[in-house]
């Protein structure tokens, strides 16, 4: 046992009433089982704000529950906190408090699910693709590739075969331009230890780095539990690590699924695996894109919907686009736009003009933004108590999409508004997010306000400066 720093009364009725707060017990109970964390992963893992979690951590810190150090995670400095106790023993007569430095607490599995989202998205609206679902079905490969140009459907056929026919744990990864190798382990490393499989996050909270003996270790685990693992966006990866490890597991994994969605083709990986399936999605064909408009409620004469059909080429997206212009403008007006050179532009023009002034507020803030945002945020730069019903009101439309309780806008929208938006515009998005994780800076003292510049302020201040530099 080691004497603690704390000898008096009142600081172990401080430290009491820290410990007596269910969510600083489960910050613990998390460092405890991670072996270590950022304020970032744990506010995800607990669904709160980051600054909260800084807070409560700055707290623990100071009574000497844990401690916090840089670590080079990628191309960043990354401020880690660790647990230093095990057990704590307080003495009420002398006012002592002593601790051990392990510690061993019962997990919460509930925490990590949580955090990790991973989830299956939501397909509120799923129409067609009856051969691709049955190819999928069907296949015995353990790489599943999913390509074609955005807004086509990858995501909502892959979701849509996952919750008719997967047969084992499904975790959902979307990646980004920002994320590094180390992230994404740590990410499936957590998922696995949830499902009692301990061995990779033990090997990483020892100091593991080989990615060769990490991927053996993924797609083992893959294999004995018969894991559906989805790496979304796959295109958007900028870490190249990120597509080595991929690959790897790729060709390892014998059991269970790896399903890579992407815009491009993952040439790497399809050339070096040879037990893959690879679909290509193309537009719907007649039927499926005629049942789409008919369940969307747009009933068309023979004549004006081959005219829809080869304008649209039977995209979905632009299917929906077009039936929301039925319905805020008539079919004359609709069938008209269908005559611009740029259909999805002057859908969108015509969309723009029926949304309130708020929804309209929301698409170009997410427009100029390359990376999901949460609610609370954009409440921040929308200053209206409606944000959430906003939000899913354009994700109904099909104009932005939810990914665990944050928000993108569609790919092909983003290219229609970027393409008529100013770059002032951008600007002054960047300049407005910026004033907002700036304020909230200002409330932490030293060792928070490092930590959050490290999750979140440099990305965007980061973004912003760019911006200027191309202006």
């Amino acid at each position: 046992m080691e004497l603690m720093s704390v000898n008096d009364a009142v600081r172990a009725r401080e430290l009491l009433k820290v410990l007596s707060s269910d969510v600083n017990l489960k910050i613990i109970t998390l460092l405890g089982k991670l072996g270590g964390s950022n304020p970032r992963e744990l506010a995800k893992m607990l669904n709160m704000c980051e600054s909260d979690v800084s807070r409560r951590l700055s707290k623990l810190r100071k009574l000497g529950l844990v401690n916090c150090k840089w670590v080079r995670i990628g191309n960043k400095n990354v401020k880690v906190f660790k647990l230093k106790v095990r057990e704590i023993a307080i003495d009420l007569i002398e006012g002592k408090i002593t601790s051990s430095k392990e510690f061993i607490i019962k997990f919460s599995d509930e925490l990590i699910t949580k955090y990790l989202g991973g989830k299956i998205p939501e397909v509120k609206f799923f129409i067609g693709r009856s051969s691709e679902l049955e190819k999928l079905r069907r296949s015995k490969s353990s790489l599943i590739v999913v390509t074609g140009i955005h807004g086509i459907g990858k995501t909502f056929l892959v979701a849509n075969y996952l919750r008719e026919y997967a047969k084992g744990p499904v975790y959902w990864l979307n990646v980004s331009e920002a994320d590094h190798v180390e992230g994404v382990i740590r990410r499936l490393a957590i998922y696995l230890s949830s499902l009692g499989h301990d061995e990779l996050i033990n090997y990483v909270n020892s100091g593991g780095r080989d990615v060769d003996i990490i991927s053996g270790i993924l797609a083992d685990a893959l294999s004995s539990l018969n894991i559906y693992l989805v790496i979304d966006d796959y295109h958007k990866v900028s870490d190249f690590r990120i597509k080595e490890l991929i690959t790897l597991i790729a060709n390892k994994v014998r059991n269970g699924k790896l399903i890579v969605i992407s815009r491009k083709v993952p040439n790497e990986l399809i050339t070096s695996v040879h037990n893959n399936l690879h679909l290509r999605l193309s537009g719907l064909n007649l039927k499926e894109a005629k049942n789409l408009l008919k369940e969307l409620g747009i009933k068309l004469s023979d004549k004006e919907f081959t005219e829809v059909y080869a304008s649209t080429r039977g995209h979905p997206l632009l299917l929906k686009m077009f039936a929301e212009v039925v319905e805020n403008y008539g079919i004359n007006e609709a069938l008209k736009a269908l005559s611009s050179g740029d259909l999805p532009k002057s859908l969108w023009l015509m969309i723009h003009k029926s949304l309130r002034p708020e929804e309209r507020e929301l698409l170009r803030i997410l427009s100029c933004v390359n990376e999901p945002l949460s609610p609370e945020l954009l409440r921040e730069l929308v200053s209206s108590r409606h944000v959430i019903e906003y939000l899913y009101t354009l994700e109904d439309y099909g104009l932005i999409e939810n990914f665990g309780g944050v928000f993108n806008i569609n790919d092909l929208i983003r290219h229609v508004v970027s393409m008529i938006s100013c770059n002032k515009v951008c600007i002054d998005v960047y300049r407005a997010l910026s004033n907002v994780l700036i304020e909230s800076l200002k409330k932490f003292d030293k060792c928070e306000y490092d930590t959050a510049i490290g999750f979140g302020g440099t990305h965007y201040c980061a973004s912003f400066n760019k911006i200027q530099l191309n202006t």
